[in-house]
Parts: C-alpha cells; structure tokens; sequence
C-alpha cells in the first residue's frame, strides 16, 4: 500500500547511476533505415558486428566484423569484411569471397542506442526491442535484485506480472514476492532519467529503493533499505538486478512454475497509495508525467 509514496519519495530525489556497459546483445537497426540491420554480441570483452546490407548496384551482402569492445570509453573499432558468392541452403560447399569494407566505429551512448561510424557515412542504431510492448515492460517477469551495503548483500526475488494504470494515466508495472502476498513492488520507467525506478515493500513494512538503468536482462545501479514511513536519503549502495525467468517461462518451468500463481497485488491497496503519490508527485515533480 504505501509502494506508490515510497516510489514517490524516491523520484524526488532525481538520483542518476552512472555504470560502465556493455551493450545489449542482438538485434539493432536505425528505424530511419528499414531493410537493413545489425546483430551485436558480446562476450567477455570480445564484441562481434555483422549486418546484413547491400552493395551499391543492389546486390544483398553480408558484413562481418570481431574484436575487443572498449569498456572505459564505450566504443567498439574493427575492419570489417563483406562476404558474398558463398554456400546456399541445400547447395554443396563453396568457400565465400571476403573483400575488405574499411574501418567501422560503433561509439554507443548507452545499452540500447549508439551511432556507427563507416566509410562514407553514420547511422543512429538502437536495439531492436520485438518482445514488449514498451522499455518499462522489461520488468514483467521474475527478476532478483540485490543491494550491496558495506558488504551485507540482500536478494529479494520479484515476480512482476501486471500493470497498475493511477488516476492520473500513470503507469507502473505491479508485482509481488517469491510466493508471498506480503511482499508488494512498483517499478517505472522514467525517460527523462533513462532509468527504472522500483521500490519493495516487504512484509515487515521495510521499503527497498532501487534506481537503475539497464535493459531486459539485467540493470545496475543504486539501492536504499529505509524503515516503515521513511523516505530514501538518496545515499544508496551498489545494487543490481538480473533476470531469473521471462513471463512465458513462468508456466513452464516445473520447479519455479509456482511463481506464475501468486495472486497479485490488492487493486484496492494500491489505488488509495495512488492518490497520494498523484498529489506528492504529480504537483511537485515533473517527471511523473514522462
């Protein structure tokens, strides 16, 4: 019930992350381009680019390039490849042609958006996001998170599985605890942050803040553990989230399945902590309306 006040408390204070990334894996393209796109990997360091585009007579050609990502400045350089003339589906071996297509630099701006860099040009790349209808729906599903204060580690497992609409047209993605009713979550999306904002209230009425930028699969950030009625001081600790399971995993996994059942959140509870959150955020704080 007081999920809405204590998410309120905590955007007032306007707190930022600031974290070092790595980019979000898979597909990416400039929407200003339609028929072309990237692929983007990364694993420990190593960051693989292909895309697939054309040639300047129209031809389909596949670029493919690998070497180290740059975590300090957040940018990727390579010699990338073309490959054409090479093994159809069905057809016997035959080797590709590789012809050199010159440097190619990806600096990226954050986990979903970055600009590329080739011989004769840029594009503005941004992940492309297929599964959810919206970046705030990335917490739908089951997510741990985790603070880290002076080395005392608390885990909190988070089943989000709808969305709470306020008075207002607000709208916050609503979920509860591992196989507990007593454990009630908020989250949000705030682009003017480019962060999500998640606040817990446990089933000892303690509140647990968690301000975080990231993407589908995990987030970093800060987090604040506050006693019943007391709003975060906006001295917070290293925290972190990562996903456990998706919300089409839920049913099917036998040993955690019984996650999918939890009832949800009190409609009633969470519409009377709402209009106190409208009043306290709404009036005060501009970014309650982004």
């Amino acid at each position: 019930m007081r999920a809405c006040l204590s998410l309120a408390g905590f955007l007032l204070l306007g707190t930022r992350a600031v974290m070092a990334f790595t980019p979000s894996p898979g597909l990416w393209w400039d929407p200003s381009e339609g028929g072309r796109g990237y692929v983007i990997d990364v694993q420990d360091g190593v960051m693989t680019v292909s895309a697939y585009a054309y040639s300047a007579s129209g031809e389909s050609l596949w670029y493919l390039g690998a070497g180290p990502y740059n975590n300090s400045a957040n940018t990727f350089t390579t010699q990338m490849n073309t490959y054409s003339g090479g093994q159809c589906f069905g057809c016997g071996l035959s080797s590709p042609i590789a012809d050199s297509a010159g440097t190619f630099q990806i600096v990226f701006s954050d986990l979903e958006t970055a600009t590329l860099h080739y011989p004769g040009g840029s594009s503005d790349l941004e992940h492309f996001v297929y599964g959810f209808a919206s970046k705030q729906d990335y917490l739908l599903g089951l997510w741990s998170f985790s603070e880290n204060a002076g080395g005392l580690i608390s885990t909190q497992w988070i089943n989000f599985g709808s969305h709470y609409t306020g008075s207002d047209g607000t709208i916050y993605v609503s979920g509860q605890g591992d196989n507990t009713s007593n454990t009630i979550a908020l989250g949000q999306y705030v682009p003017s942050l480019g962060e999500f904002i998640v606040v817990i209230v446990d089933d000892v009425n303690y509140s647990h803040f968690y301000t975080m930028a990231g993407d589908d699969r995990r987030m970093l950030g800060e987090g604040e553990t506050e006693p019943p009625n007391t709003n975060p001081t906006g001295n917070g600790a290293i925290a972190a989230a990562s996903r456990l399971l998706y919300s089409s995993e839920l049913s099917s996994n036998k040993k955690l399945g019984r996650l999918a059942a939890i009832p949800e959140p009190s409609a009633e509870a969470l519409r009377s902590a709402e209009l106190a959150l409208r009043s306290a955020v709404v009036s005060a704080h501009p970014l309650a309306k982004d």
